[in-house]
C-alpha cells in the first residue's frame, strides 16, 4: 500500500547519510507517528528500521549540529520500546544491534563535544532506552544477543569497557530470569551459553582477568536460574533430545563436547552425580570389517 510504501522511504531516509537534514526530521517524526497509530505497518519495516536508526545515531551523536537529529532518533526508539507489539517481535539480530549501539554511544568520548547539560542529558536518554529494551525485548533473543556479545568482545582488550556494559546488563537480565525462564526458548540460550564458556575457557588460559571471571560467574547464574524451572529440559537439551517442544532425556545419550562442561555444571547444581565420561571406542569397534578379518585371520 501507499502508506507501507511511504514508511520504508521513511526508513531509508533516516538511515541514508545523503539525506539533507529536514528531510530526517520529516522522515523521524513520521515514524514516530506511525508506531502509535499503526503499529502493525511498522512492524513490517521493523529490521531495516533497527538499522537505519543505529547509523543515524551513530553520525548524529557525534556533531553538535546534528543535535535534533539526535533528540527525535532518541524519541523515536522511545516509542518504538514503549511499544507491545513492536518491541515484542524484536528478534536476536535487533536486539544485538541496538544493544551494541547503544552501549557504544554510551562511550562514546565525542558526547563531550555537545556540552557538559547536554552531554548529561544524552547520557540520560541513552541509558533509559537501553534499560527499556532490557525490561521489554523478549527475553531468549536478549539472553542470546548479550551472551554472544560478551563471546565476541570479552577477550579483546580494547572492548573491556563495552563488555562491562554488557555485563551489566546480563547481571540485570539475570534478576528477573527466574520469573520469565519458562517463556524462553531453550536450545538456543543452551547454545549460546556453552558457547561463551568455551570461549572464556579459551581467553582464561591466555590471559585471565578478573572481567573475564565475572563473565564466567554471571554466565554460571544464567544457566543456574534456568535450571531452577526447567532442569529436565535444560538436560534434555545437553544430550541433543529436544523434539518438537517434547524433552526426553535418556540415560545414554551422548553428549556433545561443547555440552559437556555444561553438563557437569548442571548435575551440580541439582546435587546429581557427577556425568560418566564419554567410554573410548574399543579398538575393535573402531575397526572396519577388512582390518578385522585380518587379524581375525
Amino acid at each position: 500500500s501507499a502508506a507501507r510504501k511511504g514508511l520504508a522511504d521513511d526508513v531509508s531516509t533516516v538511515g541514508s547519510q545523503r539525506s539533507a537534514e529536514p528531510d530526517v526530521l520529516h522522515a523521524l517524526t513520521a515514524l514516530s507517528k506511525a508506531v502509535e497509530s499503526s503499529p502493525e505497518a511498522v512492524a513490517d519495516v521493523l529490521p531495516p528500521l533497527c538499522e537505519a536508526l543505529c547509523l543515524r545515531l551513530r553520525s548524529a551523536l557525534r556533531a553538535p549540529s546534528a543535535l535534533p537529529q539526535c533528540k527525535k532518533s532518541l524519541q523515536l526508539l522511545i516509542d518504538l520500546l514503549g511499544c507491545v507489539r513492536l518491541v515484542g517481535s524484536l528478534e536476536q539480530p535487533q536486539i544485538r544491534l541496538l544493544v551494541l549501539e547503544l552501549l557504544e554511544r554510551l562511550l562514546d568520548p565525542c558526547l563531550a563535544d555537545f556540552g557538559s547539560e547536554t552531554a548529561q542529558h544524552l547520557l540520560e536518554s541513552l541509558n533509559f532506552i537501553m534499560l527499556r529494551l532490557l525490561q521489554h525485548s523478549p527475553r531468549g533473543p536478549t539472553l542470546c544477543a548479550l551472551l554472544q556479545l560478551l563471546g565476541e568482545k570479552a577477550a579483546l582488550p580494547s572492548q573491556r569497557e563495552l563488555s562491562a556494559l554488557v555485563l551489566k546488563c546480563l547481571a540485570k537480565l539475570n534478576k528477573t530470569l527466574g520469573e520469565m525462564a519458562r517463556q524462553i526458548d531453550l536450545p538456543p540460550v543452551v547454545h549460546a551459553l556453552a558457547s561463551l564458556r568455551a570461549t572464556i575457557t579459551a581467553a582464561e588460559r591466555d590471559a585471565p582477568t578478573e572481567l573475564l571471571a565475572q563473565i564466567r560467574a554471571s554466565s554460571d547464574a544464567t544457566l543456574a536460574a534456568i535450571v531452577e524451572v526447567r532442569s529436565a529440559e535444560v538436560l534434555g537439551c545437553l544430550h541433543g533430545e529436544v523434539r518438537g517442544g517434547a524433552t526426553r532425556t535418556p540415560r545414554r545419550a551422548k553428549v556433545p563436547a561443547s555440552f559437556a562442561p555444561l553438563l557437569v555444571q548442571v548435575h551440580a547444581h541439582l546435587g546429581m552425580p557427577p556425568p560418566s565420561p564419554a567410554r573410548p571406542r574399543s579398538r575393535a569397534s573402531a575397526m572396519t570389517p577388512s582390518s578385522l578379518s585380518a587379524v581375525l585371520r
